[in-house]
């Protein structure tokens, strides 16, 4: 196949997925597998959105009970990225036998066309043994991040200098200055250009130590003035009486939101009514006034309060103990135990209107899609 971005290759991918879940084919899963398989070769590829990607295909293979390769791409997405909400999803498949595990194409399948043709390696020509242990032994006395710095870039390299002549530049291509142009355009030898910049920088760096402490109020003063307009801007939203507002409204579907508007909307879908954070550019760059926002998604149906059962499920195990014991009940189980206890007292009117939530309408509007929901722990 000819060498393009593997980020355009991923994106790709994740469509011919988005097709495989509707109409399960042999081809087009040789076609993702193939090509999945390419772009985890390049080494500046990132494994996050590497490990984002084999979820989704491994979620495809899940639905349709293919397990055995579910079970594969989920433990290779997790040793891309640790944090993949997948662990029990893993666990849930590894309690299935070995002989009852389904399988469909090896998760490993590469097709020859899209195989990078690769230029013989002369890495034992290249690198002296001798000379890499030393090298090894001076970088880690700069430490572990340095050593593992220098290997990841050299790798980029050597990756790079062997791919077809057609192949792309890295996705982040360093910048060089050739000092011999520069030469030829000024007159200057690489000598004079070089002390000549270096000349600059030491200039540019003294100024700023000797302006430092100026510098680093300047911009303190700038940040409170900013945060103090900002805050100013949510005092009116953090301080709205939910209380006044009694019943969800029917869908409005000519409410009239501009697409910041709508962005901080589904910005908000499972926040805390007190808005304990919001990210200043919605005051700066969009100028959203938050109240009114608030109070138009309320009123036209695009926004509603999450049920007691998730103000529940944000506390903590020892704070619903403590509350059950409050109210002279006896804790016991799990966390989902002991919300459930909660729930069947049939007064749980502390937890309500703690939490905005999108409705199913105010989803289909703002386009909501929840990439990063985590398994329930």
């Amino acid at each position: 196949m000819p060498h393009i971005s593997p980020y355009n290759i991923n994106a790709n991918i994740l469509s011919l997925i988005d097709t495989l879940e509707k109409d399960f084919s042999t081809k087009t899963e040789k076609d993702i597998l193939s090509k999945l398989n390419l772009i985890d070769s390049y080494p500046d590829m990132s494994r996050y959105q590497l490990s984002l990607t084999k979820k989704k295909l491994a979620d495809c293979y899940n639905q349709h009970g293919i397990t055995g390769n579910a079970l594969a791409l989920y433990q290779s997405a997790l040793s891309d990225n640790k944090s993949l909400p997948v662990k029990r999803t893993i666990k849930s498949l590894q309690a299935i036998s070995c002989a009852d595990l389904v399988y469909s194409i090896d998760v490993n399948y590469m097709d020859e066309k899209d195989i990078i043709q690769h230029k013989q390696n002369s890495f034992s020509n290249e690198y002296d043994s001798e000379y890499e242990q030393q090298l090894h032994e001076a970088l880690g006395r700069l430490g572990n991040d340095y050593q593992q710095e220098f290997y990841r870039l050299r790798d980029i390299h050597d990756f790079y200098s062997s791919l077809p002549d057609d192949a792309p530049p890295p996705t982040k291509p360093a910048i060089k200055r050739d000092l011999s142009r520069l030469s030829e355009l000024t007159g200057m030898t690489e000598d004079e250009i070089f002390n000549m910049r270096q000349k600059y920088i030491d200039e540019v760096n003294q100024e700023y130590e000797a302006n430092w402490d100026k510098i680093t109020a300047k911009s303190m003063v700038s940040s409170k003035r900013a945060q103090n307009i900002h805050e100013k801007a949510l005092e009116v939203a953090r301080n709205l009486d939910h209380n006044y507002i009694t019943s969800a409204p029917a869908n409005i579907s000519d409410a009239s939101f501009s697409d910041s508007e709508l962005l901080f909307i589904k910005y908000i879908h499972h926040k805390s009514v007190l808005l304990d954070y919001v990210p200043g550019y919605f005051t700066h760059e969009y100028h959203i006034d938050y109240c009114n926002v608030i109070q138009r998604a309320l009123g036209s149906g695009l926004l509603w309060y999450a049920p007691p059962a998730f103000t529940l499920s944000k506390m903590t195990v020892p704070k619903l103990k403590a509350f059950l014991l409050k109210n002279e009940q006896v804790p016991s189980g799990k966390k989902s135990n002991l919300i459930n206890q909660i729930l069947s007292f049939g007064n749980v009117k502390c937890f309500e209107r703690k939490y905005y939530e999108l409705t199913s309408f105010g989803i289909e509007q703002t386009g909501y899609v929840d990439l990063y929901h985590k398994e329930e722990k």
